[in-house]
């Protein structure tokens, strides 16, 4: 959903190629892979994650699915009742990614 009703609505347009992570509760470290060009926004409860290069933000949603992910997020999340995980636990997670994708 997508509102133009303020002046700042520009900083929080999503973009293709866009992540968006949960920071809070049980989705807490879930990402999403934003794609298309319709207007949209994202919200506090969300962190945008942005890549100089498209391939790395699809290369990290992958990531995102692996245990070594996952055993990071568990690690680096505070509380138990309602999990956080906050942009300082993001980065500290360690992405392993090749130099050239080039064969």
């Amino acid at each position: 959903m997508y509102i133009d009703s303020f002046d700042e609505a520009n900083k929080y347009i999503l973009t293709d190629g866009d992540l968006l992570m949960a920071r809070t509760g049980a989705s807490a470290g879930n990402l999403l892979f934003f794609e298309g060009d319709e207007k949209a926004v994202f919200a506090s409860y969300l962190i945008r994650m942005k890549f100089k290069k498209e391939i790395l933000s699809k290369l990290y949603w992958y990531f995102s699915k692996s245990k070594l992910y996952w055993d990071q997020v568990r690690q680096l999340s505070a509380g138990s009742a309602q999990p956080q995980f906050n942009g300082g636990a993001l980065k500290q997670i360690v992405f392993p990614f090749p130099k050239s994708i080039s064969g």
